[in-house]
């Protein structure tokens, strides 16, 4: 409404609607680059609270947000500021920033967008993110970890699980390698975007001085 944007996540990882996991009313949705004021009081929608699910299909008992699902935006105190508009599904561009029209920058394309998934599961350590403590691969804590093989096993159990647990729905995980060469250490992530036949490697690295 205000023009700020809606980081969609959801808790649900088992229905999925067109290759991706269905978002629940349950789920808590956060709005980054809200400019609404009260005055000259900058007082920005931070999170989306839905209603009006739908009653026939639900996960686990909670209902599925449908096209006439209303969300209410609410302010850092809980109070309603307006209702959020949906439109044409678009996500954020990793790293965040904002355009030359000065909205903020989306992905282009499907597998983009999936890639800078990856890419902020990987490099996000758990407990960075203050709403999803256990979200994150905690690829860039190898900063400090000795290159070997304990490391290397440690490092691709977690990132494996990781997204596994996040990006299910989205990615379909080939093969997670983590290898260490005198002080480097390289993450390769062998993975198809749901739905596609097409097979992608993201490679991450730690070089040696």
């Amino acid at each position: 409404m205000h023009g700020g944007q809606v980081l969609l996540l959801t808790t649900n990882t088992t229905l999925l609607a067109g290759g991706s996991p269905a978002l629940l009313e349950s789920d808590i949705h956060f709005v980054v680059g809200c400019p609404f004021t009260v005055g000259v009081v900058y007082m920005p929608c931070v999170t989306v609270q839905w209603q009006a699910a739908a009653t026939s299909l639900t996960v686990n008992g909670v209902g599925v947000l449908t096209e006439t699902s209303i969300g209410e935006c609410l302010n850092a105190a809980g109070v309603p500021q307006g209702v959020a508009m949906s439109s044409a599904a678009q996500h954020l561009a990793f790293p965040f920033r904002i355009g030359n029209d000065g909205r903020t920058v989306t992905a282009d394309r499907l597998a983009t967008q999936v890639l800078q998934e990856l890419e902020q599961l990987v490099l996000t350590n758990p407990g960075e993110r203050l709403f999803l403590p256990d979200f994150g691969g905690g690829a860039t804590r190898l900063l400090f970890e000795a290159a070997d093989t304990n490391t290397a096993s440690v490092a691709q159990a977690t990132l494996t699980n990781a997204i596994r647990t996040w990006l299910a729905g989205r990615v379909d995980v080939q093969n997670v390698t983590v290898t260490t060469s005198g002080s480097a250490i390289n993450i390769t992530i062998v993975y198809q975007v749901a739905g596609s036949n097409s097979t992608v490697q993201a490679v991450f690295q730690r070089s040696s001085p």
